[in-house]
């Protein structure tokens, strides 16, 4: 049995646990405040600058969930999720930074995946940077941040990190909240491998790690983050 499953069978590892919950919880209801008040403007800037730079975008998970389901923010969503190519990295953050959007968070895993975080008033949105193999875009991601505070200890502040892949496709152009964006050709087969074949149906108690087919989880031996902050959300 391992350090950690013995602190978590502490009482004060199970306050600690739900100590955290609480706050994430409280400090998610703040943003989505701020996101319902910030949310389109902030998708319009980000679109203009993109497009007008000739940078390939397009809207991922969550945000890409609410266009096509909703025609509209998902009700809970506190920010907005991009998808782009590592290649355009450099490129994308000098845009950004002209446009007046301040990069708040830096993600970057053993083996080269690159996340990024920006922030436009009170509200931020995320930049998953894609590769490529032979059939599949994919992504490297952190594993959330509280549920693991004592792994990050034992392990020097490294991050657990999970591989998402999605189908390899065109991506179109569409408009959504009055602003010209681009989203998968085929967008029912890509939620699908995101959420399941019910991702029309809002499902609360929804698990990544039980309903996505796209997910692959990396132990510290694998594969290791490290999450950068220059600044609080």
């Amino acid at each position: 049995m391992s350090i950690l499953d013995l602190l978590k069978r502490t009482k004060a590892y199970e306050w600690y646990h739900q100590r955290n919950i609480k706050r994430v919880k409280e400090l998610e209801a703040i943003r989505s405040k701020y996101f319902l008040e910030e949310g389109e403007d902030l998708l319009k800037i980000f679109s203009q600058a993109m497009n007008e730079a000739k940078i390939p975008f397009w809207l991922e998970f969550g945000s890409l969930l609410g266009f096509y389901r909703e025609n509209d923010f998902i009700k809970h969503d506190c920010d907005i999720d991009f998808g782009a190519y590592l290649k355009d990295r450099e490129a994308i953050r000098t845009t950004l930074e002209k446009a007046g959007f301040k990069l708040i968070l830096f993600f970057e895993s053993s083996d080269g995946g690159v996340e990024e975080c920006y922030k436009y008033k009170h509200t931020s949105f995320d930049i998953f940077y894609f590769r490529e193999d032979d059939e599949t875009l994919y992504c490297n991601t952190f594993i959330g941040k509280y549920p693991y505070f004592i792994n990050r200890i034992i392990h020097s502040k490294k991050y657990l990190v999970k591989r998402i892949d999605i189908p390899k496709q065109p991506f179109v152009k569409a408009v959504f909240k009055g602003s010209e964006i681009y989203v998968p050709k085929d967008c029912v087969r890509h939620l699908e491998m995101h959420y399941g074949k019910t991702f029309m149906t809002p499902n609360p108690n929804f698990s990544g790690k039980r309903d996505a087919t796209n997910i692959t989880y990396y132990t510290y031996d694998e594969c290791q983050g490290i999450l950068s902050e220059f600044g609080k959300k």
